[in-house]
């Protein structure tokens, strides 16, 4: 109720600084109708900022040169594609990865405007800027493509189109950006950002040569573009197109060799050939991409040219550890542990390679000394759970018994002290279970009952006895737990939760959903089989009911997910609108909902919708792009599907079975089959059982082992 009453209050505060905005405008349109007869520019101490270059907004002199946008040969057809930016390193100042904010007087008039301003004007101006302001981009192109429709005056058309350009360019919008470039540069033929629009949206559909050739233009008018930004924005599995991409980059920088936009962009280019070829197991090509960059950055001055180095070096190590060249890969690591000998990342993973080395050829002497490395910086690291977790991963996974000894001697020491003791038994918990010591595990998880580790030791906890004695087991512990004189509600719910979840990834269906129906009724009769469960110390009777509603959303999403799935389309559409009226906000939810919709060809657009609301709650979970690719792919916009699978895929999600299907099935659709095939292969070596993705290959006939697709 008060979160419902400070949103009606935020609305009324927004709406009256609107209308005070409004009015304040139409005030100025009256007072000042003499100047706009006149043609001088007014409000010029009114500021508002937008992005791009406004040096100039006189209306250009047409050079004969230079093709108007019909000459790219561009056709009617518009194929939209969303772009996601890479996060790769940091450009220097010099080359910025956005271009600046510009601050210009608003409006903006020409000596040539002889009618004032139409109040009609002012308002969808205005509406266009507050929705790119609040993050929504779609909302201020509709308004200011509908502005460039009826506007007549060619040097306003040139402003409205440069702000359409560079808003659909943030917002990814093929078909926006289309109409915005084309009309720019019909316009101001000699304006170099123009082409630069241009050249990214025939980037984006795929026309490299043209592309460059817009690209060129703008050179020739004294602004190279942003190459670093072009190339980042290219996502595609398929080598040959960055071959092409390859050739003109290099047509290009023959012309132009001392710029160093052009080196970036063609190093960034490097790397995603030599992720492709890893990605494919080709590991000697991708080893050659690495020495193209190598060789490319050794004479130029790139700002991040030491963060391109260490890229290198990791990826050489890495290339050469999955060809199963070991000496190559502690070459590798030394030097760069030589490079950068304070660098302690670089000291833990050339002793972790050491050890792989060691244990792969039975290298007792080298096992040692490794070990006695690593030993040395955990004596050196000991307040850092970081350094620790890193370590005890690596003494995990290979067999360094004094490495063990010592953390967990070291993990011990702080249980017995009452040092971060629930964090220590949370690892002491993670190294059992390695070593696969499953009742020590156990042991160890039950110790962390608060905290932000206490949700993820419950799911431990099932999936360890999941996995021994399968769902009887499960049900029989939670069972006992409830009988525990130590038995707290928070625990309880988290374990039945753990437990459900378990059970809809086991496809277990009817189980989640006999589960969730008792624990929604333990929940609202607040008692578990007429044993009272205690609250968990410290919280108050407030808290307790926020803790409930809470796990009663949880439950509702969790029986939506499994009522999608056995296809009872009714009851989960009630469970997702009830967890969603607990929670409107809630991302997990959002995302559920329309997934769960897409999957069954449902309400596509309202399932969009709300993916794109999780996405704005939570923009760095990648399985809600994810779902927003699937749902685009089933409205038919194939091309801005593939751009974000792709995108996921090089985010190091290509394991994941789900997008492999998703992915494979865009690529299948779009005749890419081979590369369709090979996502699809891959994605079955790591999960050979998935269900969903052997459901996409028996829907589609296809047989990626024996390479053919299935007859009827």
């Amino acid at each position: 109720m008060h979160d419902s009453a400070m949103r009606i209050k935020r609305n009324l505060v927004y709406l009256l600084v609107l209308a005070t905005m409004l009015l304040f405008l139409l005030s100025a349109c009256q007072t000042q109708k003499s100047s706009y007869a006149s043609g001088t520019r007014v409000m010029k101490d009114k500021k508002v900022v937008l992005h791009g270059d406004v040096s100039d907004l006189q209306e250009d002199r047409v050079n004969p040169e230079l093709k108007p946008a019909e000459s790219y040969g561009l056709g009617t057809s518009v194929h939209e594609e969303m772009v996601v930016m890479d996060d790769i390193e940091p450009s220097s100042e010099k080359y910025p990865q956005k271009p600046q904010s510009v601050v210009f007087a608003e409006p903006i008039l020409t000596d040539t405007y002889k009618t004032p301003v139409k109040v009609e004007d002012i308002y969808s101006v205005l509406i266009a800027e507050v929705a790119a302001n609040r993050d929504q981009p779609q909302l201020a192109l509709d308004h200011y493509l509908e502005k460039l429709r009826v506007e007549k005056h060619p040097a306003e058309r040139v402003t409205i189109a440069r702000r359409i350009a560079d808003l659909a360019m943030e917002s990814s919008n093929t078909a926006a950006l289309k109409q915005g470039a084309e009309t720019w540069v019909s316009l101001s033929p000699q304006d170099a950002q123009a082409h630069e629009a241009m050249g990214i949206y025939l980037i984006q559909t795929g026309r490299f040569a043209q592309a460059f050739d817009s690209f060129e233009r703008a050179a020739v008018l004294g602004a190279m573009p942003r190459f670093d930004l072009i190339t980042q924005n290219i996502h595609t599995v398929d080598v040959d197109r960055l071959i092409r991409l390859e050739q003109e980059y290099h047509r290009l920088h023959k012309k132009y060799p001392d710029h160093a936009a052009l080196d970036q962009g063609l190093i960034l280019l490097y790397r995603k050939q030599a992720d492709i070829y890893y990605r494919k197991k080709q590991y000697q090509k991708s080893l050659d991409a690495l020495n193209n960059i190598q060789k490319s950055i050794q004479s130029k001055d790139l700002s991040n040219h030491d963060a391109f180095l260490r890229y290198i070096a990791d990826r050489k190590m890495q290339v050469a550890m999955a060809a199963g060249h070991y000496r190559q890969a502690m070459r590798e690591a030394e030097r760069k542990v030589a490079k950068y000998p304070d660098d302690l990342q670089a000291r833990i993973e050339y002793n972790r390679v050491r050890l792989a080395y060691a244990t792969e050829k039975n290298k007792s002497a080298l096992m040692r000394d490794a070990e006695y490395e690593l030993l040395q910086i955990a004596a050196q690291n000991q307040g850092d759970p970081v350094i620790f977790q890193q370590l005890a991963t690596i003494a995990a996974a290979y067999e360094t018994t004094k490495l063990k000894k010592l953390l967990q001697d070291f993990l011990l020491q702080q249980t017995y002290q009452k040092k971060s003791y629930e964090t220590a038994h949370y690892y002491l918990g993670e190294m059992a279970q390695a070593e696969k010591k499953y009742h020590i595990a156990i042991r160890h998880y039950e110790r962390v009952t608060t905290g932000e580790l206490a949700e993820a030791a419950q799911k431990n906890i099932i999936q360890i006895i999941l996995m021994q004695q399968g769902i009887p087991g499960v049900q029989e512990y939670i069972r006992s737990y409830q009988n525990r004189a130590d038995a707290v509600l928070p625990i309880y719910v988290h374990l039945r939760i753990a437990a459900i979840e378990e059970f809809i990834n086991q496809y277990a269906y009817s189980q989640a959903i006999t589960m969730i129906h008792q624990t929604l009724d333990q929940l609202q009769n607040s008692t578990v089989k007429n044993i009272a469960v205690k609250p968990a110390s410290g919280m108050d009777s407030l808290d307790q009911q926020r803790l409930e509603q809470q796990f009663k959303q949880q439950l509702y999403r969790l029986r939506g997910i499994a009522h999608a799935q056995i296809g009872n389309i009714s009851k989960m559409r009630a469970d997702f609108e009830q967890a969603i009226r607990l929670n409107p906000e809630d991302a997990e939810t959002l995302n559920a909902y329309g997934y769960s919709l897409a999957e069954h060809k449902m309400d596509l657009q309202a399932a969009r919708s709300m993916i794109e609301r999780a996405i704005v709650a939570n923009p760095l979970n990648l399985a809600y792009i994810d779902s927003l690719a699937w749902v685009m792919y089933r409205q038919g916009e194939t091309d801005r599907s593939e751009t974000l699978l792709t995108w996921l895929f090089f985010k190091d999600l290509q394991n994941n079975p789900e997008l492999a299907a998703h992915l494979g099935a865009v690529l299948w659709q779009k005749g890419d089959k081979p590369n369709a095939r090979w996502i699809w292969k891959t994605a079955l070596e790591h999960a050979p059982g998935n269900r969903y993705l052997r459901f996409t290959l028996k829907k589609l006939r296809v047989d990626v082992d024996k390479n053919r697709v299935l007859r009827d």
